[in-house]
């Protein structure tokens, strides 16, 4: 059935190409074929001479002479058709902004489709169309097509040079519940800007001795507050609990991920678990050797678009080529987008660390040690002292969920590779609030603790529960009753299981969530005396945190990959050249064909025909004004586009080069001027052509979209 399924895919590829050939109008296809397979005799039928087409590129000798014919940045172009689900020229030019300017690529693409190794198919409104692979060619080219040649290991300047990341605080499940029990004791630390306050300030460096800079702390507690794990009220935070238990119930690989992610805004869940399962694939797949920042977004891209097949794609509204363009600092048109603050919170959060750099001095990013380290599981089995003072040491074998158990009676003293704590009255205060008791602390302090607990910390935490439970302030939902009602009350099945406390005769604390619950009880209660619930507050009920994993084997892997011979492909241009050399030609014909012969289109003996020569003046150069003008004009009849250069001393190359459709031509007297639709901007400009270095019309492509 797969066999079947491969071999209709397979041959609706044929169909298509077949298609991208016979639509074509006349000029272009009997080009074409006086090309590829000589003179075309009348009467003519289009289908068989496409099939001759076919033929001649089936053989394998021809098909081994095109093989050997590709260059480094064909394989790379290639290779990005076939790995980029329906890549438009657009796409093609974002992915590669920071390798090829436009005028490069469009050449390029230009060339791979005349050499008969790419083509367009159209969609079905005809407004966009997508490079495809020839399927002729397919199964030859599939050897070169692997993903290292879009994801390159970088070349490094020296390979003994590495740069420690020393200036980044390893997250750790313990240092995660340092900030926890900081922000539960003291839910005023920060101003409302999210800045320590001053008190917090003076002791974060007797807390956290490892921290030299508390910006990393407040950088978590951010990271909190998007996740609902904190909860930012007027002039205070608040401890999230049960969003607490849900996030504990992760890996910590995946709350490591979910805080990185989080840094810069709130997400929704679906965002969040994209956003989660995109730096977790893009992690798998960076190599042993690390990535540039380049690389790095070419990889999330890749990704990206391989998943949004799957609905997964949520980076919508921006070009990764703003992102490459800042990397390699030419102009941006946008400064944030999902990709670049992905990769940049993975860095910032010590997920990948700046550890060399290339030849160009362009940082190499790889995966931290110490975050593959933390994909191991921790035991929590007796990670727990404490000693006559009621001071409390938790070792770092312990994971999040198991320290929330016994965080919660503790007081932050110090954290550096252990845990340090105290078990104070104020703590354990705080700990009665969420209902816990002597006989819960005192078990829960069992099940950790690597020896007897303390008999006069028993005694303790049963005085501070008895004082506890001396004056009581609650926060909830109260009913209240006339004398006559309370029996009607009391006795109700349905509101009687929710009373939590007696406070007052006629007056019930009742253990309601939310207000939608409180009403809806009432209503099955039937005592229709009882009203609406008055001044209530509705909270907003948010989903548990959901487990994630990366995307394994997203992109195939090709073993023993076969290459172009570089020695086959001179011998066969210098053959071919030879074999020019012998024809008796005028000087435009040889030079056409010698062009032919460079661009590869040519590929046997048999190609270099005279006949097919069109002798046409394509480029023009410094004070040759009139030739200028006739390219240009000719660029405008024939619908082609035109590059133009000017000098640019700032730029590496000495040169700008634009690319673009000319429109119009106008003159005053002193210049000539071409009225330009600039790629891929689409802008419209208007150039000098006096000052102009030189113009040139840009072949057009075999089949125009």
């Amino acid at each position: 059935m797969i066999e079947r399924s491969n071999k209709n895919i397979q041959a609706q590829k044929v169909l298509d190409w077949r298609e991208y050939l016979s639509i074509m109008d006349n000029q272009q296809f009997f080009s074409l074929m006086h090309l590829y397979i000589g003179e075309v005799k009348t009467p003519y039928n289009k289908q068989n001479l496409i099939e001759q087409l076919s033929s001649f590129i089936r053989k394998e000798e021809n098909q081994n002479l095109i093989f050997n014919l590709l260059s480094e940045n064909d394989i790379l172009i290639l290779s990005a058709i076939h790995f980029i689900p329906n890549i438009t020229q657009e796409k093609l030019s974002s992915f590669f902004s920071g390798t090829f300017n436009f005028a490069t690529l469009y050449e390029i693409l230009l060339n791979l489709e005349e050499r008969l190794l790419i083509f367009k198919k159209f969609d079905a409104d005809h407004k966009t169309n997508y490079y495809k692979i020839n399927p002729l060619l397919e199964k030859k080219l599939l050897s070169i097509l692997n993903i290292s040649n879009l994801l390159q290991t970088p070349e490094t300047k020296d390979s003994s040079t590495i740069i420690e990341n020393t200036n980044k605080f390893q997250l750790t499940p313990l240092f995660l519940a340092s900030i926890y029990s900081l922000i539960n004791l003291n839910p005023d630390l920060c101003k409302l800007d999210g800045t320590f306050k001053k008190k917090i300030e003076n002791s974060i460096c007797n807390i956290f001795p490892s921290i030299a800079d508390s910006k990393f702390l407040i950088q978590i507690i951010t990271s909190l507050k998007n996740l609902s794990l904190v909860i930012q009220n007027d002039n205070y935070l608040e401890i999230n609990h049960e969003r607490w238990k849900s996030f504990s119930n992760l890996t910590f690989t995946e709350q490591y991920i979910y805080l990185a992610i989080s840094h810069n805004a709130k997400l929704t869940q679906n965002d969040l678990q994209k956003k989660a399962i995109l730096l977790s694939t893009i992690i798998d797949n960076i190599s042993e050797s690390g990535f540039t920042k380049n690389t790095l977004y070419k990889c999330a891209y890749l990704i990206n678009e391989k998943l949004s097949n799957d609905n997964f794609s949520f980076t919508t509204s921006s070009r990764l080529s703003s992102i490459l363009n800042r990397e390699t600092n030419q102009t941006s048109k946008s400064f944030t987008d999902d990709i670049s603050s992905i990769i940049n919170d993975a860095i910032n959060f010590g997920i990948l660390i700046h550890f060399s750099q290339d030849i160009n001095n362009e940082p190499i990013y790889k995966v931290s040690k110490n975050f593959c380290d933390l994909q191991t599981s921790f035991n929590s089995e007796k990670v727990l002292t404490i000693d006559s003072g009621f001071n409390a040491s938790i070792l770092p074998e312990i994971n999040l969920s198991s320290v929330l158990e016994i965080i919660n009676f503790m007081e932050l003293k110090r954290f550096d590779t252990i845990l340090q704590m105290e078990i104070t009255k104020k703590s354990c205060i705080k700990s009665f609030d969420l209902k816990e008791t002597p006989e819960t602390i005192c078990a829960k302090l069992e099940k950790y603790c690597n020896h007897e607990i303390p008999q006069n910390l028993k005694v303790s935490i049963e005085d501070w529960y008895e004082n506890y439970l001396s004056a009581q302030i609650y926060h909830g939902y109260v009913l209240k009753v006339s004398e006559a009602k309370k029996i009607l009350i009391e006795n109700n099945p349905e509101i009687a299981p929710h009373i939590k406390t007696i406070l007052a005769p006629g007056i019930y604390l009742l253990d309601f969530t939310d207000s939608e619950q409180a009403q809806n009880v009432i209503e099955k209660s039937q005592l229709d005396f009882i009203g609406n619930v008055r001044n209530t507050q509705n909270q907003i009920s948010l989903l548990p945190f959901q487990k994630f994993s990366c995307v394994k084997n997203l992109f195939e892997l090709i073993q023993n990959q076969e290459n172009p011979n570089l020695q086959i492909k001179n011998e066969l241009i210098q053959e071919l050249k030879n074999h020019l050399s012998t024809m008796e030609l005028t000087k435009e014909q040889y030079e056409d064909l010698l062009n032919r012969i460079n661009r590869k289109i040519v590929i046997t003996k048999t190609q270099l025909r005279k006949e097919t020569v069109k002798v046409e003046k394509i480029e023009a150069f410094g004070m040759d004004f009139s030739g200028k003008i006739h390219v240009i004009e000719n660029a405008i009849s024939s619908k082609s586009f035109i590059e133009i250069s000017y000098e640019a001393n700032n730029l590496p190359e000495g040169k700008q080069v634009i690319l673009g459709t000319p429109i119009s031509l106008s003159k005053d007297i002193n210049d000539t001027y071409v009225e330009i639709l600039v790629e891929p901007e689409k802008t419209q400009k208007t150039l000098s052509l006096a000052s102009a270095l030189s113009v040139k019309k840009i072949r057009g492509a075999i089949l125009n979209g």
